[in-house]
This record gives C-alpha cells, sequence and structure tokens, in this order.
C-alpha cells in the first residue's frame, strides 16, 4: 500500500534530476539557434545584469522551449 505511495514520488524526483541535465541541454541548443544579434543581445544581458538574469525565464528561451518540444514531439 505504501508503495502506491512512493513510486510515484520516486518517478517524479527522477523525471526532476533528468530535467535538470536536460535543461542544461537546452539552454546550450538554445544559444547555438541564436543568430548573431540575439548572441550579442544575449551576452550584453548576461553581462549587465549579471546574477539578475536568467536565460530559464527569458521570453525567448521559454518561446524557443515550446516550440522545440512541439517540434520533437511530432517527429
Amino acid at each position: 500500500m505504501i508503495l502506491n505511495y512512493i513510486n510515484p514520488l520516486i518517478d517524479i524526483i527522477q523525471m526532476e534530476t533528468n530535467n535538470t541535465k536536460t535543461q542544461s541541454q537546452l539552454i546550450d541548443i538554445y544559444i547555438g539557434s541564436l543568430n548573431d544579434i540575439e548572441k550579442k543581445a544575449y551576452y550584453i544581458a548576461k553581462e549587465q545584469l549579471q546574477s539578475s538574469f536568467s536565460i530559464e525565464k527569458s521570453i525567448g528561451f521559454i518561446e524557443w522551449k515550446k516550440s522545440y518540444y512541439d517540434t520533437t514531439n511530432t517527429n
């Protein structure tokens, strides 16, 4: 009976652990997909905002990630 509660929790923890690694890979793919102007804007934002900048929370990354998953899930 307890396993009915524990197994889903273990699955969630494993997914979170995998997502952390995947998130880093997605960021690398995203930055690689930027054109020269977008990369320059990214580096300026990262440099100027320092610890206040979070690519994971940026509108561009969020929108790109949605379209990336839509594209990979349809293939």
